[in-house]
């Protein structure tokens, strides 16, 4: 086991990850957190670009919720909860592009559902990289999706603030938005720009919070990204690097 649980306290994780009459190593050499990552990077890449073609975007966004469900797929109850959100998701956000101009609340919902399905899907991410007991290539590639996801749920809690308040954040010492947000897609590259560096504490100052919400939303984020490198990355290496990670399965 990657990090040293009370007795007993771990058994939720491995009812978690494990799949009846299937033994625990075995499980987790099946786990591929590779088509997530992909996913993640290409929206990333993909969403400062394709702001002019709103369908591009909104399937670059499916892709990467798809490849969650692909992730999460050998627990029974992750499955159910992963499809749950990807048919809740993908139609909201579709209706909300097409509508939303004229049924703004449609925009908040979409970014609230996504918010929450990539939070489940961080948590659940996680705590199969925990579970895990050899650092494998499997083991890093789910610790850096788990990074990039927590980047992801907070972009979609900036987008619900910026709906409410325009003004909540400022560029350049202008507000990002001046009236309320009609398109889904609206701000959203500006906004993951935002979120990943402020994960990260590049900090340029091109783009700053300007509300008490979206200054506590930082801070939140902040300490989340540094506590996750110090504890979570930094004992994930030294497990790497220790006697058990020898007969690690690559």
């Amino acid at each position: 086991m990657l990090f040293p649980w009370p007795e007993k306290s771990h058994l939720w994780i491995l009812n978690l990850t494990t799949l009846p009459g299937t033994a625990t190593s075995k499980h987790y050499a099946t786990d591929s957190f590779l088509p997530l990552l992909l996913a993640l990077i290409a929206t990333l890449l993909v969403t400062p670009i394709a702001q002019p073609f709103p369908l591009v975007a909104g399937l670059i966004a499916a892709a990467a919720q798809l490849a969650g469900f692909y992730a999460v797929r050998h627990n029974k109850s992750m499955r159910i909860t992963a499809i749950i959100g990807v048919v809740i998701c993908f139609p909201l956000r579709i209706v909300a592009q097409c509508i939303g101009d004229q049924y703004p609340f449609l925009i908040v919902a979409s970014h609230v559902a996504g918010g929450m399905y990539f939070a489940i899907l961080t948590v659940a991410v996680l705590v199969r990289v925990i579970a895990h007991q050899r650092v494998t290539s499997h083991t890093v590639i789910g610790a850096i999706c788990g990074y990039l996801l927590i980047g992801y749920v907070f972009t979609f809690g900036y987008l619900v603030v910026i709906f409410v308040d325009p003004s909540a954040n400022s560029v350049n010492g202008q507000p990002l938005g001046v009236e309320r947000v009609t398109n889904i897609g609206e701000h959203m590259a500006e906004l993951f720009y935002f979120s990943f560096i402020t994960l990260t504490t590049v900090g340029y100052g091109d783009i700053v919070p300007a509300c008490p919400v979206t200054r506590t939303l930082a801070l939140i984020e902040i300490l989340t990204g540094q506590l996750y490198l110090a504890a979570f990355v930094a004992r994930l290496v030294g497990a790497m690097s220790g006697p058990a990670s020898n007969s690690n399965e690559m």
